[in-house]
């Protein structure tokens, strides 16, 4: 039987998974919708992604059942797309809408506010939205609740299956699925918390998950719709002049800057904002905090830059410290597993990591809304078999060239090098300060780049970093980038490796202290702030190329490390296709280009 997941909001995609009447599970593949249009993020319905798994199928096989991972609000991201949306689009909304509605007390509808954005014609069409009651004076409160009503038989009827086969599941549950299975060595015990912006009526939960040989058993002890850690921490984003919910990892990394003497004013603005109770264990919100945006604005003026971004971090970590801590300590489980949006926050979960009560921490490859395509169909299978599937596939699980796609003609008049490709070379090359670029094998899944779709740099190449920041990635002076580690190297690069609780988090999840020689051998890829690193941790099995890329690099230099970032252009998603990556290649200065078993230099 073949399974569709899929998740149509905020970065929309799909991922398809087969069964085996044996109950055996293969994932064929999976993406976001946004690597095939090449709009950021989009909330477009994911017919690309699906109309590309299809043709990993055997001729004459089919979509047999549906699952989806829901959320209780959501149109106006479909009809509006806001992930396209620009910081000024952003800034008018809540001065003409939010400011209204929350500081006023004003009585103004939300679609109807942006009635003149909504964009009727996309997938299902304009008599869809119509019937839900879109641009015909229904509230948004009946349109969005009409739109979850209709979401499954509208899918049965687009792929021709029985309303039967159609299933939802809850955003939470979803989020909570996707830390389990992801987990390389799950415990007996385990605290699974989950925690994002909204999600079919809340915000936090807390489950404990029990293994027993191969059976699980699944609890929820808390769940809360106070905790507003992921809005504000959007909205304080959008102050700062950055885009909310694509540009919080840049409030993020420029908080590494603040210092405790000038942010402590900012951070006690936080504070009085929302703070967890253990008492009442739940989240407390000041009910003088009205909103997340003009509240904010009137208290933190006259604070710098850099000390509202450490105040809204150090703050978000404290919460989620007295929040861990509490159920660590009621329930007395000591391995903890973190999944949605606000596990994305890589620095706070390796504060979380270092906690002298915490024994594991597990953070799954991108955890945010965009791993719904996992996490829907993980817990899917639990609600129907008690099956939890451990350790799937799912890291490089996107798309991979079929030869077909590739055109080298235009390639004519930069007239490249055109050779096999070999490791020795390009790590030779690699040590010379070349700038390569990697699309070869199936697409990473997520927000970051893991070797497959990657720029490769010297780590300890201050020129040749700077190099691809100014005329390719356009980073903002603050940001850091990102090592790949070989595994034997990760005990001297990074510190107390071997008895950490975050050793498990290969694939760039948590931020890691580093040592003298670490930050040495890796300057180019740690923060020069505080020195941390978001690691890659590559062992062979995850990638065999890149492995023998590094291990040759480490022949030469002596060195066990490589700067690994996204294979993209500032503003647009990562790389999807052959052709995708010559294009960058041919108009930026990149050195060198791997197409699986090519690689091009130019002249």
């Amino acid at each position: 039987m073949n399974v569709l997941s899929i998740w149509w909001g905020y970065c929309s995609g799909a991922a398809l998974f087969r069964e085996d009447d044996a109950g055996g599970v293969v994932m064929l593949g999976a993406s976001s919708e946004e690597r095939f249009t090449r709009v950021k993020n989009t909330s477009a319905f994911p017919f690309a992604a699906i109309e590309w798994l299809r043709s990993l199928l055997p001729a004459g096989d089919g979509i047999d059942s549906i699952v989806f991972s829901s959320n209780d609000v959501g149109v106006d991201y479909l009809l509006a797309d806001k992930g396209t949306w620009s910081v000024v689009d952003y800034t008018k909304e809540n001065i003409e809408y939010w400011s209204k509605v929350l500081l006023d007390g004003k009585d103004l509808d939300y679609l109807q506010y942006l009635k003149q954005r909504l964009n009727r014609h996309v997938w299902p069409g304009e008599d869809y939205w119509t019937s839900l009651g879109v641009g015909v004076g229904a509230t948004t409160k009946r349109i969005n609740l009409n739109f979850q009503g209709s979401i499954s038989p509208l899918l049965a009827k687009t792929f021709h299956i029985e309303r039967t086969k159609v299933s939802r599941v809850d955003h939470h549950a979803s989020h909570r699925h996707y830390a389990i299975s992801t987990h390389p060595e799950l415990p007996r015990e385990t605290l699974v918390f989950t925690v994002d912006g909204w999600g079919d009526g809340r915000n936090a939960t807390v489950a404990v998950v029990k293994r027993c040989n191969d059976e699980f058993e699944i609890q929820e002890i808390f769940s809360s719709a106070k905790c507003s850690l992921a809005r504000t921490y959007r909205f304080i984003t959008l102050l700062l002049g950055m885009k909310p919910s694509e540009h919080e990892f840049k409030v993020m990394g420029l908080a590494s800057y603040g210092k405790r003497q000038y942010f402590e004013s900012a951070l006690n603005v936080f504070r009085r904002s929302l703070h967890f109770s253990r008492d009442q264990e739940d989240f407390v919100l000041n009910p003088e905090f009205k909103d997340s945006y003009f509240t904010f604005r009137d208290l933190l003026i006259g604070e710098r830059f850099d000390n509202i971004a450490a105040g809204v971090q150090e703050w978000l970590e404290e919460v989620l410290v007295d929040w861990v801590s509490h159920f660590v300590e009621k329930t007395g489980v000591r391995d903890i597993a973190f999944s949605g949006g606000v596990a994305m926050n890589c620095k706070a979960m390796g504060v979380l990591g270092t906690a002298e009560w915490v024994r594991s921490l597990h953070v799954p490859p991108s955890s945010g809304d965009e791993s719904h395509i996992f996490g829907a169909y993980f817990a899917h299978r639990y609600n129907v078999s008690r099956a939890v599937i451990s350790r799937p596939e799912i890291t490089y699980s996107g798309y991979r060239s079929n030869g077909a796609d590739l055109s080298l003609t235009h390639l004519a008049q930069a007239n490249p090098y055109v050779e096999q490709v070999s490791a020795v070379k390009i790590a030779e090359l690699l040590a010379q300060g070349s700038i390569v670029a990697v699309a070869r094998g199936r697409a990473e899944f997520g927000a970051r780049a893991l070797g497959n779709r990657s720029f490769l740099v010297d780590a300890s190449n201050s020129s040749a970093k700077e190099k691809l920041n100014l005329a390719v990635k356009n980073r903002d002076f603050w940001m850091p980038f990102a090592p790949v580690i070989l595994e034997k190297y990760a005990s001297i690069y990074l510190s107390d490796f071997d008895s950490s609780p975050l050793r498990n988090n290969r694939f760039m999840t948590v931020v890691f202290e580093t040592t003298e020689i670490g930050a040495q051998h890796m300057r180019s890829a740690v923060h020069p702030a505080d020195g941390t690193c978001r690691a890659q941790i590559l062992q062979k099995v995850d990638n065999e190329f890149l492995y023998s890329v590094l291990t040759e690099y480490e022949n030469i230099t002596g060195r066990g490390a490589l700067l690994n970032t996204s294979f993209n252009t500032h503003g647009f998603p990562i790389v999807n296709t052959p052709n995708e990556a010559i294009q960058i290649f041919l108009e930026t200065p990149t050195d060198v280009l791997v197409l699986d078993d090519i690689m091009l230099r130019k002249r």
